[in-house]
């Protein structure tokens, strides 16, 4: 296991201030408390002016101050207060049967975390700690990453087709490109370089795979200097998102049903749906299509397949992007999970 003294943090005085600041952290802490140093150092990723990311892990109560940011000016040591509780149940949320289900309802802060852990190196490891960060596994934590980044550009790619069908160009190659970032993140996590913060990516594949190789450049340049018009860009991020069977399934088998009492009012510029006498919701572009067809009795598969061959989307592009622009239908009772 590494100690403080295996963290290349330089042996000049700035390395030296660092290490007495973290054990300055270190001996103010109570017996139960675990310290763990983590964050771009620590992946060999930061440099000289980089903070190091601390976790404190208490055994137990609750804390006063939960997070302590921008400890020495934002220089040199972010702090942030946790239980070891909340590790536990972090780590039942990601394990090795999470499915694709699951991942779609898991926050980034979570992936992000848990991969943190599992790459942290201990300053301090409390009695009765140690069960709980062994389950932090950072094999699982890239596979986790990988999932989880392949999930979120599949989600940015359905958005930006669906936006260049519509017309907003702009728009569209503003998702591609965050699409391509996150098929680069969810590549790079299958070969073991699974932190998910996406402002590493183009620094893990040039360690990787060496920078300006030709796989660092078809894994970066779509995201970091794309070329061509969206719609070239739209196909060669397409080509790099490949969804497993099961995660295609899944995103297919979602549907909604317009509420009771809700209905559907065309209009000119756009139509609106209609609850009772008091709630109006303006709709337009594919969610006024989809809407329009759902009032008229058609299942939300009915709905989405034939509205995606009129707007000339793929059908699991189109029904991902769908679900995203009919959230605020879903959280205001406009729309209900079928």
């Amino acid at each position: 296991m590494k100690t403080l003294a295996d963290i290349a943090l330089g042996d000049d005085e700035l390395g030296h201030e660092i290490r007495r600041e973290v054990d300055r952290i270190v001996s103010s802490l109570p017996d139960d408390a675990s310290c763990l140093l983590t964050g771009s150092i620590i992946e060999g990723l930061g440099n000289r002016n980089s903070d190091i990311d601390v976790y404190v892990v208490h055994g137990s109560g609750a804390l006063a101050n939960p997070v302590a940011l921008g400890m020495r000016q934002s220089r040199y040591v972010d702090c942030e207060y946790m239980t070891l509780g909340s590790l536990d149940q972090l780590a039942d949320r990601v394990s090795g049967d999470t499915g694709w289900a699951a991942l779609l309802e898991l926050p980034l802060s979570s992936v992000d975390r848990f991969y943190r852990v599992s790459v942290a190196v201990p300053a301090r490891v409390a009695q009765g700690a140690e069960a709980t960060l062994k389950r932090f596994d950072r094999q699982l934590a890239c596979r986790t990453t990988r999932n989880w980044a392949l999930v979120n550009a599949h989600q940015l790619l359905a958005r930006g087709a669906l936006l260049l069908a519509s017309g907003d160009s702009h728009a569209a190659a503003l998702h591609l490109r965050q699409a391509a970032l996150w098929s680069c993140t969810s590549a790079l996590g299958d070969v073991g370089e699974g932190y998910a913060s996406a402002k590493w990516a183009g620094e893990k594949a040039a360690r990787h795979y060496r920078r300006d190789s030709a796989r660092h450049r078809e894994l970066t340049d779509d995201f970091l200097r794309p070329h061509g018009t969206p719609a070239e860009l739209l196909a060669r991020v397409r080509a790099s998102v490949t969804l497993p069977e099961e995660l295609d399934a899944l995103l297919s088998a979602r549907s909604c049903v317009l509420a009771e009492q809700v209905r559907h009012v065309p209009g000119t510029g756009s139509d609106h749906l209609v609850r009772g006498r008091s709630s109006v919701a303006e709709v337009g572009g594919a969610v006024a299509d989809v809407c329009r067809e759902l009032a008229a009795g058609s299942t939300w598969a009915q709905a989405t397949s034939r509205t995606a061959a009129r707007w000339d989307v793929p059908v699991t592009e189109f029904r991902t992007a769908l679900w995203h622009r009919t959230a605020p239908l879903r959280s205001t009772g406009f729309l209900l999970t079928d």
